[in-house]
């Protein structure tokens, strides 16, 4: 299965503004009774009926040279439109599935995790961890994402003095381990993070190993290089395994020399 793409040097999959929603897909026909007799268009299971909502993704790109248009297009192409099947990682979503539960077994860990603790925002939804590491899936593994960039990021604050907080992630088909090192102090909460260009196709875990006790919030894999807005999981789940184009126009508009716009809305499908 291929991916939509992330293009020019910072390795996008969309420019401001960018929108996404969830929706279900359903046919009214009104009744002489006066009731309506409804059924969904698609979805999985023996009564056809969506088990949760759809994705819809209005990718944009307000801004783009014409090598960037260029791929773009010939990934068009490849699809045929509105033919062809792709996967599509959400800018706006999280590629990890339990970003605050880390009590879940989705997370692989040493350390021990106490809930109920301090969190950023003033509140208690974070949790205290105590020396050792954890470790979660960070997005699919079928060989189409080398070259893709993906950052890694969590909320630490030390619980008292300062601790040693490494985080990155570790190729599990290799064991190799790309990470880095940051200092945590008690006074306030930081956002530590690490970005990777991945350089294989393989799976690729989110890792953080602490040196003493944190308290910790919001573990996220965007797909990008920097941070990126905060989305919680399981809800933002940023992995859209089948999705399709919702147009047949590649409708580009020249703004300029090498300055090109361009709207892609992506529709996903069971």
């Amino acid at each position: 299965m291929v991916y939509f793409p992330q293009v020019n040097a910072n390795l996008i999959i969309t420019q401001s503004p960018y929108g996404t929603s969830s929706e279900f897909e359903n046919v009214s026909v009104p009744m002489e009774t006066g009731m309506v007799w409804s059924f969904p268009l698609r979805g999985p299971g023996l009564s056809g009926y969506p088990t949760g909502p759809l994705g819809k993704f209005n990718v944009n790109f307000s801004n783009i040279s014409d090598a960037e248009v260029n791929v773009l297009y010939a990934f068009f192409q490849s699809m045929r439109g509105k033919w062809g099947s792709f996967r599509f990682l959400d800018p706006n979503g999280n590629l990890l599935q339990y970003s605050q539960d880390f009590t879940n077994a989705a997370w692989v860990k040493t350390l021990t995790v106490t809930t109920g603790q301090p969190d950023p925002s003033g509140h208690t939804l974070g949790c205290s961890l105590t020396a050792g590491h954890m470790q979660s899936v960070a997005g699919p593994s079928d060989g189409g994402m080398s070259g893709f960039v993906m950052c890694a990021s969590i909320w630490l604050k030390a619980v008292s003095g300062s601790v040693t907080a490494t985080i990155g992630f570790i190729d599990e088909t290799t064991s190799t381990a790309y990470t880095q090192q940051f200092t945590v102090a008690s006074g306030a909460w930081t956002r530590i993070s690490k970005n990777l260009v991945l350089p294989t196709g393989n799976q690729f875990v989110f890792y953080l190993n602490l040196s003493g006790s944190v308290y910790g919030f919001g573990a996220q894999v965007s797909p990008m290089k920097a941070e990126g807005s905060y989305a919680c999981t399981p809800g933002s789940f940023g992995y859209h395994a089948n999705c399709r184009f919702d147009t047949d126009v590649f409708n580009v508009q020249v703004v300029g020399p090498n300055q090109n716009q361009l709207q892609l809305p992506i529709q996903e499908t069971n």
